[in-house]
């Protein structure tokens, strides 16, 4: 943790940037480790919409892809990932020398 806030500290916002964007990715994690849970515990559940929802507006683009189950709640994941990959980018501001 230690060597994100010094990396994060490297830049105009970064800190908060990386409360912000890391914040998301821990949202994401969770919604796919409760839907994991979920199904394990008993097929059929709606816990796949947490997930959905945590993922807005990558979920949209995901739902073309052809694939159910769990590579679908992998690739939701990876694109609420990179949702939090691109609010890093875009929230962190000029690097400080």
């Amino acid at each position: 943790m230690r060597l994100l806030r010094k990396a994060a500290a490297g830049y105009s916002n970064g800190i908060s940037a990386l409360a912000i964007s890391g914040s998301y990715a821990t949202i994401v994690l969770g919604a796919f480790g409760f839907v994991v849970i979920a199904n394990l515990l008993g097929p059929g559940s709606m816990a796949g919409i947490w997930l959905v929802m945590a993922t807005l507006p990558s979920s949209l683009l995901i739902q073309f892809i052809p694939a159910e189950g769990d590579p679908y709640s992998l690739f939701l994941t990876l694109g609420g990932l990179a949702q939090a990959w691109l609010l890093w980018i875009g929230l962190r501001g000029k690097r400080l020398s």
